[in-house]
């Protein structure tokens, strides 16, 4: 009778068996797989928006800085070096290292995005916030966007194929 007794115990505990764990198991690493490379897609992009921001936004710094100082201002993204950027103003070598620092602006760009062969790599504005038109390509992944700034600063998105 006890014996019987611990039998019925024993087939109303309560739990997992190994196999039910492991098809679970199994069904979550193949969700996590097909999800990852959206997962990938979605983070290069927004390290793309992100780079694009501060590149807009380094532009607009730029062009309003060369208003107020009256003076010559270079904007280049971090990927150059500040002194090749600060080359672009002449008798830059001669300035203080205040008007250096005033007159070259670096927006970061992410690491994972790179600026397209050929695209521009600078823009100076003039004291009047004039600059020479040009574009910049950033690429990530398989996307690229392009942002075009005409003469008097006005800033153009266009979204662009692959890099």
């Amino acid at each position: 009778m006890d014996r019987a007794l611990f039998v019925i115990q024993k087939r109303g505990q309560i739990g997992f068996t190994l196999i039910e764990l492991m098809v679970t198991i199994a069904v979550l690493a193949i969700i996590a797989a097909l999800a990852a490379p959206s997962f990938q897609s979605m983070r290069d992009n927004q390290k793309l928006k992100l780079s694009l921001m501060e590149m807009r936004t380094g532009i607009q710094q730029g062009r309003s800085r060369a208003i107020i100082a009256r003076s010559p201002t270079v904007v280049c993204p971090d990927t150059v070096a500040e002194v090749t950027c600060g080359a672009n103003i002449a008798n830059y070598a001669s300035l203080s290292q205040s008007q250096k620092d005033d007159s070259v602006l670096r927006p970061v760009i992410d690491d994972s995005v790179t600026i397209k062969s050929g695209s521009v790599d600078h823009f100076i504005f003039n004291p009047q916030g004039i600059t020479v038109s040009g574009t910049i390509t950033l690429c990530s992944g398989n996307k690229s966007v392009s942002l075009t700034v005409n003469g008097p600063g006005v800033i153009t998105q266009t979204d662009g194929g692959v890099c």
